[in-house]
C-alpha cells in the first residue's frame, strides 16, 4: 500500500510504518506496523502479527487491524511474497509454502519483537502460521497463541485456475484483466449469493500482481500440510464459515480438531469474519477475558 492508501485506510490517530525487508535470496518484502497511541500503548499486550491471504489485499482487514490497535495491540503485518508490494521478479524464486515459511523465518529474526507475540493468520497466511509452530525450534520466535481466519491444510485453488495459470504469462496476465471487467458476469452467482464476498474478491484481483499470482498458484498447487497439525502445541484458535465460498469449512475444523489445543469459533459468514467482531474476539482470546471450547 502507498503512504496515501495507508492515511486513507487506517486513523491518524496511530503511528503507521512501512518497511521493505531483504531476504536471503534478494527479494524484499512489506511489513507494516501499526502502533496504538500513546494512551494505550503501555498495556503489555501481545505484539500482533498478521499473516494475510494469497494475494490478499491489506485494505481489506483494516477494520480488524483497527478495532485490535485501538484495544492496544501492536499489529505487524508480513506480505508473503506474491503480493504486489514484494520485489520478487524471477519466477525460479521461492512461491511454495516452504518458501514462505522461510520468509516468514527470517522476517521475525529481522524485525526483533521485544515483547510476547501472538500470530493472526489467513487462509494461506494460515498455512504459513501453522507450519512456523510445528517446525520451529527457537524459544524467541515461538509465539504464544495462534489465531487462524478460514484455515486451510491443503490448497484451495479450483482447477481452472490452476489451468490458466500454466499457459504463457503475457496470455495469463490477459485473462486476469479480462477476469476483472467481466467479474460481474462471470462472478454472478458469488455477487447474488454473498456482495461483500464478491467486493473482496475482486479488490484482491485488482491489486494481485499476475506474474508473482502464477508462479504461486504453480508452486503450491499441490500444497498439502495436514501430517503437521498435531505438531502444533501452541494454543490456537480457528474462525470458520459454512458453506465459505473459498475455503472449506471442514477443513477449518479440522485445523481445530487436530491441533494439540484447539478451539473454534463459527463466524458464520463472510462479511462478519471480517468486521469488528472478529477482532473483540481475537483480543478476549488472547487476554482470556472469555472461555472457548477446546474441540482438540
Amino acid at each position: 500500500m502507498s503512504p496515501e492508501e495507508l492515511e486513507n485506510s487506517f486513523p491518524d490517530a496511530f503511528i503507521t510504518d512501512k518497511q521493505m525487508i531483504e531476504l536471503g535470496d534478494g527479494v524484499k518484502v512489506a511489513i507494516y506496523r501499526f502502533l496504538p497511541n500513546e494512551l494505550v500503548s503501555k498495556n503489555g499486550k501481545d505484539t500482533i502479527v498478521f499473516i494475510p491471504g494469497f494475494i490478499g489485499y491489506l485494505e481489506n482487514w483494516a477494520i480488524i487491524i483497527n478495532k485490535l490497535v485501538s484495544l492496544g495491540f501492536p499489529v505487524v503485518v508480513f506480505e508473503t511474497r506474491e503480493k504486489k508490494s514484494s520485489s520478487a521478479t524471477d519466477r525460479s524464486a521461492r512461491f511454495s509454502i516452504e518458501g514462505f515459511l522461510q520468509d516468514f523465518k527470517e522476517v521475525l529474526e529481522t524485525i526483533n519483537l521485544t515483547r510476547p507475540f501472538s500470530i493472526v493468520g489467513v487462509s494461506l497466511g494460515s498455512g504459513v502460521a501453522i507450519e512456523h509452530a510445528a517446525y520451529n525450534k527457537k524459544q524467541e520466535l515461538t509465539p504464544r497463541k495462534m489465531v487462524l481466519l478460514d484455515a486451510i491444510y491443503e490448497s484451495t485453488q479450483v482447477n481452472w485456475l490452476i489451468t490458466v495459470a500454466k499457459l504463457p504469462c503475457q496470455l495469463f496476465k490477459l485473462l486476469i484483466n479480462l477476469a476483472i471487467k467481466l467479474a460481474p458476469i462471470l462472478l454472478w452467482r458469488i455477487k447474488k449469493r454473498e456482495e461483500f464476498t464478491y467486493k473482496k474478491i475482486l479488490s484482491n484481483l485488482k491489486e494481485a500482481d499476475p506474474y508473482k499470482m502464477r508462479w504461486a498458484l504453480l508452486q503450491s498447487k499441490n500444497a498439502t500440510i495436514i501430517n503437521d497439525l498435531p505438531k502444533v502445541k501452541n494454543p490456537t484458535l480457528v474462525l470458520g464459515i459454512p458453506n465459505d465460498l473459498e475455503h472449506p469449512y471442514e477443513q477449518s475444523l479440522t485445523v481445530a480438531q487436530e491441533v494439540q489445543n484447539g478451539f473454534f469459533v463459527n463466524m458464520e459468514n463472510d462479511e462478519k469474519l471480517h468486521s469488528e467482531q472478529t477482532a473483540i474476539i481475537i483480543a478476549d482470546f488472547l487476554m482470556e477475558k472469555s472461555s472457548f471450547k477446546n474441540i482438540s
